[in-house]
């Protein structure tokens, strides 16, 4: 099975938990589990997706 999500991207209330997140806390030290956290460079869109993420890492 595979799970993608960005938790960056969660629109849920200040202190709500997000399903990703509590998944990634619940699971990623199960040896058969793996987490790969991606970062911007990982990310092959167009250059200006690439300055958007840029400016949001920034925040």
């Amino acid at each position: 099975m595979v799970i993608t999500g960005d938790p960056s991207q969660a629109d849920l209330p200040r202190g709500v938990s997000s399903g990703l997140v509590e998944a990634i806390n619940r699971l990623s030290d199960i040896e058969a589990i793996k987490v790969i956290h991606f970062k911007r460079l990982d990310v092959v869109r167009n250059p200006l997706v690439q300055k958007i993420l840029e400016r949001y890492e920034t925040i």
